[in-house]
């Protein structure tokens, strides 16, 4: 049997998930936080009994080919079945943030078990993890396996950036939790993980900080800073203020590598001013980072979704024809700065992918891969997974 994907949007009422294969494998599940996850969770069980479950919450809305569905009772699922593909997932509450790798290597291994694959390397990892704790997770499966693995993903999420955001599998669900899938396939896995941001040309060096919190760039408070780069529109803001909305447009971006002589960056996403002048971020800096200031507009924004679907088909070099689904993370913060404008968003990336199996999340960060095969955690970003029909497992390093 050749590989059957499909993609589900629908409220959570008396008739939720009837149109389900019982014989589904994999369901890789979208929710907003305030659904009650257990009995989501017990339904898809019931209805499917043998599938192996990855859910995870979104931000006030979620996309499917079919439509936007921005109704708090919208739920979106995309299935797999296969007889010559395994899947495996495995969730647990990160309760202690100092045994993120032990807990990371012990849902790596319960998930192997329940794809029935021990020891086997994956063709892709996929990760919800609760914001704080992505790079860790990312640092450990990593470590886990001894070659390079495929690692994509979105961060969890909820509608008021409240720290509701919740995961599950098929035996529970878990606030503040991760939750993991190992998808073993014969298809062509294609990757874009992309900014899409113009460099502003403000750039400096962090100089004092660490983990999410950035404290000085070039021996200078980081919020003064950063103010200056921003022309001032941050001054409402201090000295101590949420600066998640207006530092979309203007984020902060860490030079990680380049390709054909192009840097590429990762972006970090400034999220509070604090009264010592040191700024949050939703993603690891470290002294020694090479920090820019980015620049978008809501024109741009709109589009690169688009866009970064065209980069990836392109690299692909396969028709449409021979695509068979994509997996779509879109960062929460975008879309929350152009939620009046997420129809246009879905027609551009309905253009590209024509009736294509699709599923896109909005989440609190992104994971995904660089085009020098590079894994890292951003905010702000696309991150998209394109599976096509062909035998070559190792076709996305090429």
């Amino acid at each position: 049997m050749a590989l059957q994907i499909q993609t589900y949007l629908s409220r959570f009422d008396g008739s939720f998930g009837a149109e389900l294969s019982t014989a589904s494998q994999f369901l890789l599940v979208g929710v907003r936080s305030s659904q009650n996850g257990n009995a989501v969770r017990k339904r898809l069980k019931n209805l499917c009994p043998a599938a192996q479950i990855h859910i995870s919450t979104t931000c006030q809305g979620i996309m499917t080919e079919k439509a936007v569905g921005l109704h708090e009772d919208d739920i979106a699922m995309m299935t797999f079945e296969d007889v010559g593909s395994a899947f495996g997932t495995a969730g647990a509450r990160l309760e202690d943030p100092h045994a993120i790798k032990q807990s990371t290597n012990l849902l790596l291994q319960r998930a192997e078990l329940r794809a029935e694959r021990a020891g086997e390397l994956p063709a892709m990892v996929w990760m919800s993890a609760p914001p704080g704790s992505e790079e860790k997770v990312i640092k450990a499966i990593q470590e886990y396996y001894i070659g390079p693995v495929l690692i994509s993903g979105g961060s969890a999420a909820d509608d008021h950036i409240n720290g509701s955001w919740w995961v599950g599998d098929q035996e529970e669900t878990y606030p503040q939790g991760l939750v993991i899938s190992l998808l073993y396939t014969q298809a062509k896995l294609t990757t874009r993980f992309s900014a899409g941001y113009q460099i502003a040309g403000c750039r400096g060096t962090i100089t004092a900080g660490g983990s999410r919190e950035i404290i000085a760039i070039d021996n200078r408070k980081a919020a003064e800073v950063y103010n200056e780069w921003c022309k001032g529109s941050l001054s409402p803001y201090f000295p101590d203020g949420n600066i998640l909305k207006v530092s979309t447009y203007q984020p902060l971006a860490i030079q990680c590598g380049q390709l054909a002589m192009t840097p590429y960056h990762r972006i970090v996403h400034p999220s509070q001013i604090h009264p010592s002048g040191s700024i949050s971020t939703f993603a690891d800096i470290a002294i020694g980072d090479n920090i820019v200031l980015l620049q978008g507009d809501e024109d741009s924004l709109v589009s690169r979704a688009q866009r970064v679907v065209q980069c990836a088909l392109l690299e692909a070099d396969v028709s449409t024809e021979d695509i068979i689904c994509a997996q779509m993370i879109f960062c929460a913060g975008c879309f929350l700065a152009i939620k009046d404008r997420i129809q246009e968003v879905w027609e551009g990336i309905a253009s590209e992918l024509p009736n294509v199996p699709m599923l896109c999340q909005f989440t609190f960060g992104e994971q995904g891969v660089f085009p020098d095969g590079k894994i890292a955690h951003g905010n702000l970003m696309i991150s998209i997974v394109i599976w096509s029909q062909t035998k070559d497992l190792d076709s996305w390093f090429d």
